[in-house]
């Protein structure tokens, strides 16, 4: 697990905007701060933001992050096998996942 920190920016940044879907057009599913940390469980393509087409699935905020705006520190992020990873929320039993990825929102 790697951890990815955020640039000193020139002035505050704003939160970054967690989504439902790997969209802007999706709805709010909440917001983190600059420097904020979270674990990167795969990534998916989805509407371009700043020229960077990925999205991240946020394991502990259970939504989706453009890539454009977080820092993973270099460390590789696997692709989605199941493009809806919110899903498993919903069903019963136990699922073992590895290789997570802690990032900071820069």
């Amino acid at each position: 697990m790697s951890t990815a920190r955020s640039g000193a920016p020139s002035s505050p940044a704003p939160d970054l905007a967690l989504r439902q879907a790997p969209t802007t057009h999706a709805p709010l599913a909440g917001q983190l701060p600059p420097g904020s940390h979270d674990r990167v469980l795969c990534m998916v393509k989805g509407q371009s933001v700043d020229g960077n087409p990925y999205w991240y699935w946020l394991v502990g905020a259970e939504a989706w992050a453009t890539a454009a705006f977080v820092d993973t520190g270099g460390a590789r992020v696997p692709a989605c096998a199941d493009l809806f990873p919110q899903w498993k929320l919903l069903v019963s039993g136990s699922f073992s996942i590895s290789g997570s990825i802690e990032l900071t929102v820069s």
